[in-house]
């Protein structure tokens, strides 16, 4: 979330994001672990936010509106330099 915190939408998809939990990936065939994910209070602790699931189309949704709202105020500065 600190990236969308970074962009100003982060608060407004907060109510939406739900923290993850821990996932395992099971075999179709028989049902045996294949893989666990983390512990999801280490990754706040690591990443420094919380890790969330998102619908993706509510996350396009509020970039399409706020990112094209925020205009030239986080656009980075480039200069070319000619030898």
């Amino acid at each position: 979330m600190s990236a969308l915190d970074f962009l100003g939408i982060g608060p407004a998809l907060a109510g939406q994001a739900g923290e993850t939990l821990r996932y395992f990936v099971r075999s179709a065939a028989d049902g045996r672990e294949l893989e666990r994910g983390p512990d999801p209070g280490s990754l706040a602790a690591e990443l420094g936010a919380a890790y969330c699931n998102l619908h993706r189309a509510d996350l396009h949704a509020a970039l399409g509106v706020d990112v094209v709202a925020l205009g030239e105020h986080h656009r980075p500065e480039y200069s070319i330099s000619t030898p």
